[in-house]
This record gives C-alpha cells, sequence and structure tokens, in this order.
C-alpha cells in the first residue's frame, strides 16, 4: 500500500510538471503586417521593436552603415564600420543579429567581443529583449513566448515542450538555442558569445530535425582594448584570429556574414586596418565622424571655454555658459556640421556638445569620435615603419632567388622553446632580398608572438630538458637548411646557403657545444651594443689569430670555449640593416621582402620595427642605438641583421660593383670548400 502510494504522488508530481513545462499553445502573431514590414529592412527592425534601444531618429551616417549591414546579413558579405563613441554601432549590430535570426537570413550568430565577459554581457542584452521586450513577443511568439516561459532559469529549458513535442531550447551564460517550434524558419537558431582569445574553432552542431549546421554570421564588436590598440603584436594576434579563425567558421565553401564594429584609438590598429579599403578591401569599410566641419571662429570658442572655466570654478555647472551660447549660436556654429544633430547629452547642440569634447581631451576627440587618430608614435625619417615595410617587396616568390644574387645566408635566433630563422640572398654590392623566414617548430599561422606560441619545442621533444630540446631543434633546423635548394626564377640556376650564424645569445654554452658537434658552415655569433662613447670594432687593434671586418671579429678558440665567435657591432648593423630597407628599389644596397600579401608580412615589419633608434654622439661620432623598450617581439629584425653580419664575413660589402650574370650551380666541392672555412 505504502509503495503504491509513493507511485502515485511521483506520477501526479511529473505530470504536474510536465503541465508547467508545456509553454503552448504558442500566440499567433499578433501584427503580420507589421512583421512583415521590417522584413528586408533592418531600420525599420530598429525603430519598430526596440524604442528603447534607439529614442533619437537615424542620421545619414546611420543610414548608410545600416544599408552596409543588410547587404553584409543578406548576401554573405563583410562590412566593417568605425563609428563615433555613442554612435549606437553596437546596439545597431545586436538588433541586426535578431534581425538577420528571425527572418531566417542567417542561421547561427558568433558574437566576439574583445574579452570574454564582453562578450557574455553582449549575449546577456539581447536575451533581456527577448524576455522582456512585449513587441517581440507579440510577433515573434514562436521565439520570444518559450524563451519567456523560462523565466530567465536555464533549468526550466530542460523538459520545456509544447503540447507534448519537446522544444529543445537551450538558455546558457554564452548560447541560446532558439526553441523548435513547426513552421518557424529560426527553429534551433544559435547565438553563441565568445572573448577573442577564446578557443573559437571548430563550431559546429546538429539540430533535432536533423540540420548539420555551422556559423554563417559573426559579429566581432569593437574587438580591441585601448591596451591591444597600442600593441602591434597584439593587433596582429587579433587579426590573425579574426581573418583566420573566425571568418573560417562556416567551413569549407560556405559565405559567412560578418560584421565589425569598431572605433580607431590610434594609427595602426585594428580598426584602422579592417576600415581601410586599401589594406583590408574586402571589409568594405566605412568611417564616419561626429564634426564633419568644425566652427569658423576659433576665437569666440576660446572665449566659450574661459567662461566656462570661471563657471565651474566659482561652483557652477555650466549651464550659463550654455545660455551664452544659445545668445549668440549662430556666431559660434557659423562653418559647423555634425553627422547627428539630435545627439548631445547635456548641452544645447550637437555642436557645443562636440566642441566640449574636443576641448577636453583633443586626442581621444579625434580618435575616438573623429576615427581620425593623431599619430603621437615618434618616427625617424631615415628609417621605414611596419607599413612601408610590409610594401618593400621584390618581383619573386618566396624561396625564389633573384638572378643577381651570388651569396645565400641565413641566422638562427634562439628562444628557449621555439627557433626563428631567416634566409637572405645579397649581390657583391649589399643589396638584398628576404627570401624566406619562419620558426621552428612551424606555428601554422600568419601571425603569432611568442607569448602565445602553439607549437613548442617541449611539444616536439618532450621528456628532455631545456638545452637538449634547443640542440635537436637546433640539429633538425640546420640540417633543413643546409639541405635546401634554392632556385633561380625559370629553375636555371640553384644556390646553396653558404653560411648561417645562430645567437649564442642566453644558452651561450649549448650553442658553442652544437656548432661545434655540427660544423661546417655553422658558426656561433653574439652582438655587442657598442655606443658612441665605446670604441668601434673598427679602432680594435687585431689580436693573434683574429679576423677582422665591417663592424665584425672572429676570434681564436679560448678557453671558456672550443669554438670560434663572431661578435659584431649590434648598433651598427640595425642601423645598416634598416638603411637598407629605406634603399629605393633598384638602387645599390637595397633590402627587400619576398612577393606576399601585406598581410603576409606584417609580422616581419612588426619585428623589424619594434626597436626604437636614440641618435647620440661620443668621442666624435654620431650614431644610432637600438633599443626595445616595448619589449615586443624583435627576432626576425635580430635574424635579419645577423644574416647581413654572415653576407660581410662572406666577402660581400656596401659599394661593391654586383654581378649581373646568374650564379653558376653549386659544385660539391665548392659547398665542402664553404663548409672547411668555417674554422680558417
Amino acid at each position: 500500500v505504502e509503495l503504491a502510494r509513493d507511485d502515485y504522488q511521483r506520477n501526479y508530481h511529473n505530470e504536474r510538471n510536465k503541465d508547467k513545462q508545456d509553454c503552448g499553445p504558442i500566440a499567433a502573431i499578433a501584427d503580420p503586417a507589421r512583421r512583415e514590414s521590417c522584413r528586408l529592412s533592418l531600420a525599420a527592425f530598429c525603430v519598430t521593436y526596440f524604442p528603447g534601444w534607439f529614442p533619437l531618429p537615424f542620421c545619414n551616417d546611420h543610414h548608410r552603415v545600416i544599408g552596409k549591414i543588410e547587404d553584409a546579413v543578406l548576401r554573405g558579405m563583410l562590412s566593417a564600420y568605425a563609428m563615433p563613441r555613442g554612435s549606437g554601432k553596437t546596439t545597431i549590430s545586436k538588433a541586426a543579429a535578431l534581425w538577420g535570426l528571425f527572418y531566417g537570413h542567417r542561421r547561427w550568430c558568433v558574437l566576439i567581443a574583445a574579452t570574454g565577459p564582453m562578450g557574455t554581457r553582449m549575449l546577456k542584452d539581447i536575451k533581456s529583449e527577448l524576455r522582456t521586450n512585449d513587441l517581440l513577443v507579440a510577433d515573434f511568439p514562436e521565439v520570444c513566448q518559450p524563451v519567456r516561459h523560462l523565466q530567465n532559469s536555464p533549468l526550466r529549458a530542460r523538459g520545456q515542450h509544447v503540447n507534448g513535442t519537446p522544444t529543445n531550447i537551450e538558455w546558457s551564460k554564452d548560447e541560446i538555442v532558439f526553441p523548435n517550434i513547426v513552421g518557424s524558419v529560426c527553429r534551433e537558431s544559435r547565438i553563441t558569445a565568445f572573448g577573442i582569445e577564446a578557443a573559437i574553432r571548430g563550431q559546429q552542431a546538429a539540430t533535432s530535425f536533423g540540420e548539420n549546421m555551422r556559423p554563417d554570421f559573426v559579429l566581432v564588436d569593437d574587438p580591441q582594448t585601448k591596451s591591444s590598440a597600442r600593441s602591434e603584436s597584439e593587433t596582429n594576434f587579433r587579426l590573425e584570429v579574426i581573418m583566420g579563425d573566425v571568418l573560417g567558421l562556416g567551413g569549407p565553401g560556405n559565405t559567412i556574414a560578418g560584421l565589425l564594429p569598431c572605433t580607431i584609438i590610434q594609427k595602426g590598429d585594428l580598426a584602422d586596418f579592417v576600415t581601410d579599403p586599401k589594406q583590408a578591401p574586402e571589409w568594405r569599410g566605412e568611417r564616419t565622424k561626429m564634426v564633419y566641419s568644425f566652427p569658423k571662429n576659433e576665437a569666440k570658442w576660446e572665449d566659450y571655454f574661459r567662461t566656462r572655466e570661471n563657471e565651474l570654478e566659482a561652483g557652477g555647472d555650466g549651464s550659463e555658459t550654455t545660455k551664452y551660447y544659445l545668445s549668440e549660436r549662430a556666431a559660434f556654429d557659423e562653418g559647423a556640421e555634425v553627422a547627428w544633430q539630435e545627439r548631445h547629452p547635456g548641452f544645447a547642440s550637437a555642436i557645443e556638445y562636440a566642441m566640449y569634447l574636443r576641448y577636453r581631451k583633443p586626442e581621444m576627440f579625434f580618435a575616438e569620435y573623429q576615427n581620425e587618430p593623431v599619430d603621437t608614435k615618434p618616427t625617424d625619417a631615415n628609417f621605414l615603419d611596419a607599413q612601408a615595410i610590409v610594401h618593400k617587396q621584390h618581383g619573386y616568390e618566396r624561396g625564389i632567388v633573384p638572378p643577381q644574387a651570388t651569396t645565400l645566408t641565413a641566422f638562427i635566433d634562439v628562444q628557449d622553446d621555439v627557433l626563428f630563422w631567416l634566409v637572405a640572398a645579397w649581390d657583391p654590392g649589399f643589396s638584398g632580398w628576404v627570401l624566406d623566414y619562419g620558426a621552428f617548430p612551424d606555428q601554422h599561422v600568419t601571425y603569432f608572438t611568442l607569448a602565445n606560441i602553439r607549437n613548442t619545442l617541449t611539444g616536439a621533444f618532450p621528456h628532455i630538458g631545456k638545452e637538449g630540446r634547443i640542440f635537436k631543434g637546433l640539429g633538425q633546423l640546420v640540417t633543413h637548411l643546409e639541405g635546401r635548394t634554392f632556385v633561380t626564377h625559370g629553375d636555371q640556376y640553384r644556390h646553396k646557403i653558404s653560411r648561417i650564424f645562430i645567437d649564442s645569445g642566453d644558452n651561450t654554452s649549448t650553442i658553442y657545444d652544437f656548432c661545434l658537434q655540427h660544423g661546417g658552415i655553422v658558426l656561433p655569433s653574439r652582438g655587442r651594443g657598442v655606443k658612441a662613447g665605446n670604441t668601434p670594432f673598427s679602432e680594435f687593434r687585431p689580436k693573434p689569430g683574429e679576423r677582422h671586418g665591417d663592424n665584425w671579429l672572429i676570434g681564436p678558440v679560448a678557453s671558456n670555449r672550443s669554438i670560434r665567435l663572431v661578435q659584431f657591432d649590434a648598433n651598427a648593423w640595425k642601423t645598416f640593416v634598416q638603411t637598407r630597407f629605406a634603399t629605393s628599389l633598384g638602387d645599390p644596397g637595397a633590402l627587400s621582402l619576398f612577393k606576399a600579401s601585406t598581410f603576409d608580412h606584417r609580422l616581419i615589419a612588426d619585428h623589424i620595427t619594434c626597436e626604437a633608434a636614440t641618435k647620440t654622439e661620443g668621442h666624435g661620432r654620431t650614431l644610432y642605438e637600438w633599443s626595445n623598450p616595448s619589449r615586443g617581439d624583435n627576432h626576425w629584425f635580430d635574424c635579419l641583421v645577423g644574416a647581413a653580419v654572415a653576407a660581410s664575413f662572406e666577402g660581400v660589402s656596401l659599394g661593391q660593383l654586383a654581378v649581373k650574370k646568374p650564379a653558376k650551380p653549386l659544385k660539391l666541392s665548392e659547398l665542402q670548400q664553404s663548409r672547411r672555412r668555417a674554422y680558417g
């Protein structure tokens, strides 16, 4: 009897819970005409269903940007738009996400923010509208009625049904799966949120009705922070994620709609890149401003701000100064043109508001409200910046040797868990061509930093100490470089690397041991930062067994090492390499990169321009001293400098007449002779 009573109570509670989990029947659409009027108009969708989000009328800039968003969502295109702070670009983008899914234009939207919490916050805003927006509930009941039934509880999603048919709705912190309502164009559509540094790749899901889904819509919202915008390595890491991981979410052969609302913080940052049609044409960048023409009477505005400061110092709130502005508004506003007349929080007009923002902090105003950041980064006219270097390319593909080159050299920069390497070709007069560069182990990405390398020596050689890992890594890399044959254009002539230098750096004894055991064309090297007040290499008195060259020397075997070491003036050679890059293509001594997209060369350009040059004087000499104040990655710059020193070691000298005829194929005897020169 007791058991029967328990079964009865259990069945009673189950049936009662089942009734509570039934969110049906789904109501009819309250206003089908209103809903249909927004099907192909994002602007109409915004103002119709989100009056709280969009209390002010749109300006012309809004309509232009919204038009590009519509194209992106409807046609599977990309759209990046830099708009002033507070212009509603993120809010419009969130509305676009719902518009795209509600009408079946897209099936799976991935939200990506600068950080994980920011992505979660953006999804939380969307969830709030789905739960509380009565207009959405009325006209999109197939989505919002089951959502409202959850009462914002993820646990209530389990078991939810409509007259016994499961809705399969999901309602978590980082993802929404829309309910499976028969006849709905957005049944089991998804919105997923990430931070840009999360594991984004490989998103796919299967619906309960047999559809295999991949994301077809990405919203990358302001993916940079102020800190990342100031860091070239962070900027390019995020670009690599967006251009590779994010745009690849759709899978092979599938188009993906992409929105990237942003604000330019400084020149060269991520937003500056994606909204520049010359650098990223596929994003169809759009830049808008708060002010398109400033007032003519600057003197009158100076008087305005003096008056305002006096009022604030006296304990006022600025309202009297605003009255002064209104009393002579025509004179104040003459010549001014602002984008959005209706937005002026706390001020009488958009012009007064804009002039206040400009006065308060000009640099921030021009960056975040005008999308025209002032370039505050010091530059030296003698050297190229990263943007110029990525365009400094010769016409030959990766690994192809120009016909006038006679000498190939390589350099390896040793880090604890990865090896950076570079190969360059030179003519006798020091015209140089970067043939190839990379990392060992290969990172398989276009942009990475030492801090976020994916493939490491530790992973390649587990259960071995640091010195052993470096030794084995060098063995494989050097063997590969020595065995590699480089050909000239047309495959007529073949070249081998004639000299490889390895930076002895912080792993001195390991590098010495490796070079001694490997022999051949490999030698250890070390750069010394010779300052203006130091004795230059050119004034060193040769010691027995030493060989001196242009700002370098190779000494004999010493008591603390059993192999000869090449030492060079790092400041002099860094200046030399930077000057070679600044030399125009076609002029003697010009240095250039192999043919590739500018995006692919951004990383090496960042390495090359990472260091700052300071002009110093001493002992009658003027020179540049190089430093790395940002502590950014400069490893391929070191490689290029080392490869240039190796070329000088092999007899290349600035000013020599370049040999015009092609190099002859290397003979085995010549290769063996070049190996023997390592100790002579």
